[in-house]
């Protein structure tokens, strides 16, 4: 299941990028870990001037338990983070 995600996360990464244009300098990452914790550091030894990603914008209860991964990266990330919401399938 985690190859199919990482899988299905590249080929999504790769159109977004083309998307970006060739006058724009993008870099993809695919990564696997803690979260929050691997976009800071990587934030921080790339010094990258923005970091985009996507949230699934929960709430309550299910946000409580889980935490928020773009709360976390927004507080302790060296760059500006635009967070875009993502489409909701559940």
């Amino acid at each position: 299941m985690r190859d199919k995600t990482f899988q299905e996360s590249e080929k999504e990464l790769k159109v977004l990028v083309a998307e970006a244009g060739a006058d724009q300098q993008v870099e993809r990452k695919t990564i696997m870990g803690d979260l929050s914790n691997e976009i800071v550091r990587i934030a921080k030894i790339g010094g990258y001037n923005l970091t985009v990603m996507s949230t699934h914008g929960r709430t309550g209860l299910s946000r409580l338990l889980m935490g928020s991964v773009a709360e976390r990266v927004i507080r302790h990330a060296p760059c500006p983070v635009f967070i875009i919401h993502g489409n909701s399938t559940s």
